[in-house]
This record gives structure tokens, sequence and C-alpha cells, in this order.
């Protein structure tokens, strides 16, 4: 065998191998695919957070005018013969709800100035105004009679909180009634 011979052997076809172009087309393609991905993941874990605060949001409205209830009855059920006894002080002004406490304790109070945030206790996973880690969550409530009816309150709760740069707010709304 010559010495040409065996250079010809040892060569390798034009199409055995990828080229420049090529590689560099599927590196394109595959951060294309890659960015969507993540795009996508983002955006579902953004929309995930979203509806954990806004569900949570809803839950504290609710147990708030389940506090403001459940004092009603209280009140109705006790000797003192006022169905709306603590609740008057929140007439016309807004009130934190401290539901950790009774309202004899000073679970309604009317709000100075602006209202406080809830605080979050981790290990309690629970939302008060004890000294722990300042949640995004403010509470408030009102109440107000409407019209001349003495026997009816309405009671409204806003939960506010930011999302991001975005304020969210969700109101609750409910009647209670001198039921006895």
């Amino acid at each position: 065998m010559s010495i040409m011979h065996r250079i010809h052997c040892s060569r390798m076809s034009p199409k055995a191998g990828m080229t420049l172009v090529e590689t560099l087309v599927a590196i394109s393609i595959l951060l294309v695919v890659t960015t969507a991905v993540m795009t996508t993941a983002q955006g579902s874990l953004q929309a995930t957070y979203s509806s954990r605060d806004q569900i949570t949001a809803f839950y504290l409205a609710q147990e708030a005018n389940e506090y403001i209830r459940n004092t009603r009855d209280t009140n109705t059920l006790s000797e003192t013969n006022e169905w709306n006894a603590y609740l008057t002080d929140c007439l016309a002004t807004t009130c934190t709800v401290d539901t950790s406490k009774t309202p004899e304790e000073g679970g309604l109070e009317p709000c100075v100035g602006e209202c406080k945030h809830l605080r979050y206790d981790a290990t309690s996973n629970q939302y008060g105004y004890t000294p722990v880690l300042e949640s995004q969550f403010k509470r408030y409530i009102t109440l107000e009679q409407p019209g001349a009816n003495i026997n009816e309150l309405r009671v409204t709760t806003n939960v506010e909180w930011k999302a991001g740069v975005r304020e969210r707010a969700i109101v609750v709304e409910s009647l209670i009634f001198n039921w006895e």
C-alpha cells in the first residue's frame, strides 16, 4: 500500500461531523425553548402566589365578620341585654379586629390614625397583632346602622395588601341583626 492510500483512507467524509453553523442553530433553538419554559414557569409561580394572597385575604376578612357575628351572639345570650355591646365603639369609624382576644380584652379597637398591619406567627400559623413578623395584610372593619333601624348593623371588612407594586384589596360585607 502506498502512503497516498493511507492518507486518503484516514480522511473523514465531508458529511461526517456538524459544521459550526449547524451547532449555532441547534444552540439557538435550545435557548429559545428553555427561555419559553422558564417564562411559563415564572408566570405560573406568580399566579400561584397571587392566588395564595387573595385566598388568605378573603379568609382574614371572613374571620373578622365572624368575630363580629360571634360578639353579637355572645352579647345576646349573656345577661347584658345589649346585643351590640362592644360593637358601638366601631360605629362610623374604622376598627382593627384581633381575633385572639375577646371583646372584653380589647379584640375590637378603633384605629388611631392609620390601622396597623396584621402580624404573622409562623409557629402557630395565625395572624394577629402580637409582636411577631409584620405581614403584608392590613385588616379593618367599619360598622354602620343602615337607615333608622337600630336592630341592624352593616359590617364592612377591608383587607388590603401589596402584590409587587400593585395595591390589592378585598371587601366583605354582611348584615347582622338583633335576633332576640
